[in-house]
């Protein structure tokens, strides 16, 4: 079985919502298999749906998710955060915070995650993506543009005037041997849409 979709499952679910009221409708009463047709959705769906032994995924699934909503979106906002700041997390992150959150919050040791978790995560949440990271050379290519660079120096000399900084407190480093052993390309979670993470 592939990735659920949410939008079409969403979809699907409203079309089996029409359809129901269409069948409960006074005014144009209307066969199940009526129903079925006209609302593009399934017979034996629509059957079990009137006989109450058959729920909405959204309804049956919702005790299913590892994390709560809250915990979802606060590694959503951290990702997005170090995208931002030009520095995207591995992929190999999302697993590690998913299971400390949840073992912050039930006081028990977590078990692993699934297989598919990072897929279905990434169902839930668009605007994040995974991708392999670029070098370090492509981006400073991309980042050789004379409004980039006047745009940063504009910001670092608002930044001196603002703490008041003099030259000797003022330090240039190097990024060689930044993220020893971890300067390889790797899959990394960064903000669809962004070209280069």
């Amino acid at each position: 079985m592939g990735p659920v979709n949410q939008q079409k499952v969403s979809e699907y679910d409203e079309r089996l919502q029409r359809a129901l009221k269409g069948l409960g409708s006074v005014d144009n009463p209307i066969s199940v298999g009526e129903a079925a047709e006209e609302y593009e959705v399934n017979k034996q769906t629509l059957y079990r749906r009137i006989a109450g032994t058959h729920e909405s995924r959204v309804i049956s699934h919702r005790e299913q998710p590892r994390l709560t909503p809250a915990e979802e979106s606060a590694i959503v906002k951290w990702y997005e955060e170090q995208d931002d700041r030009g520095f995207p997390p591995r992929l190999d992150v999302v697993p590690s915070m998913a299971i400390h959150l949840e073992e912050k919050r039930t006081g028990t040791i977590a078990a692993t995650l699934g297989q598919k978790w990072i897929s279905r995560f990434f169902n839930r949440h668009p605007t994040l993506a995974s991708k392999l990271s670029c070098n370090l050379e492509r981006q400073r290519a991309y980042a050789n543009d004379p409004r980039l660079l006047q745009d940063y120096f504009g910001k670092l000399g608002r930044l001196i005037r603002c703490y008041s900084l003099k030259g000797a407190q003022i330090f240039n480093m190097d990024e060689k041997g930044f993220l020893m052993s971890l300067g390889a390309r790797a899959k990394v979670i960064y903000q669809r849409g962004r070209r280069n993470p």
